[in-house]
This record gives structure tokens, C-alpha cells and sequence, in this order.
């Protein structure tokens, strides 16, 4: 959303995956607590299906078909045969300093989440917001990209 905001950005077309305009501390707060530790790797693809079919339950029902599929896309294979994760960690990380978005203003409401909005008021490019009915917490599943 910050990129496609940007007046010279190569962004066209843009697909949000239940992130919005405004970020409430909760959902932060539990997408750190959730990934702060990160995940030992995983054996095999059975076992990355069933750690995905238990923290991502909230996908709602899925066939063991689909449960497959989302598992293998959720994973990089590492050198030694292992699979990790493919979630980004820096989404846990607090980005201040150079990079950041000039037009976010921290004042008191700042206390609620992050607000985004002149961010999301910048966008021009077509674009797709997309958020489970069954979610309690906007970016709770590491799993997310294999649905985009």
C-alpha cells in the first residue's frame, strides 16, 4: 500500500490481504506475539499441514485437498531438506527512520493503531481489498500468500 501510494510507483493493480487503512494495536500486537519466537523447521510437508491446519483454523473449511496446497506454498525448502516458514520476518519488525511514509502522523488517536488513511487515499491503481469474515485479527496467519 505504501509503494502503490507513491506518485512514481511501479505498482498497476494492487491486492490487500486483510490489512486496511487503519492497523489496531491488537492485531500488531498479536502478529508479534505469534511470530516473535519463530518456528523450529518442520520435517516433512505432513507436519507443516498440521501445524497450518491448527493456527490457520480460522480459514474456515477447507478440504484436506486445500489444506495440502496452502501448506506447500507456505513453506521454503531449506539446504538440509528441512522446511521453514515462508513468512517474512521483518513484518514484526518496527520500521522506523528514513524509510518511513511522510504522510503518517503519530498524534494522540495513534494510541488506538496505525492510522494509514492518507496513505490508502494516495493509492490511484485498481485495487482489491480482501478480508475473512471469521478473522478476529487482520495478518494472523503466516500462510496468507498462498491465497494471493
Amino acid at each position: 500500500m505504501m509503494l502503490a501510494s507513491r506518485t512514481s510507483s511501479p505498482i498497476r493493480r494492487l491486492v490487500l490481504n486483510d490489512v486496511g487503512p487503519f492497523i489496531p494495536w491488537q492485531a500488531l500486537a498479536h502478529l508479534k506475539h505469534r511470530h516473535a519466537a519463530g518456528h523450529a523447521p518442520f520435517s516433512e510437508i505432513a507436519e507443516v499441514e498440521r501445524y497450518i491446519r491448527q493456527e490457520c483454523a480460522d480459514f474456515g473449511p477447507l478440504t484436506d485437498k486445500q489444506w495440502t496446497h496452502v501448506a506447500e506454498h507456505s513453506v521454503e525448502r531449506l539446504d538440509d531438506g528441512r522446511y521453514a516458514l515462508g513468512w517474512d520476518p521483518a513484518v514484526v519488525r518496527t520500521q522506523a527512520g528514513a524509510g518511513q511514509q511522510k504522510a503518517i502522523e503519530f498524534g494522540s488517536d495513534f494510541l488506538f493503531g496505525v492510522d494509514l488513511w492518507p496513505v490508502w487515499n494516495a493509492v490511484r491503481c485498481p485495487t482489491l481489498v480482501l478480508r475473512g469474515a471469521l478473522r478476529t485479527t487482520l495478518l494472523s496467519c503466516p500462510t496468507q500468500r498462498a491465497f494471493l
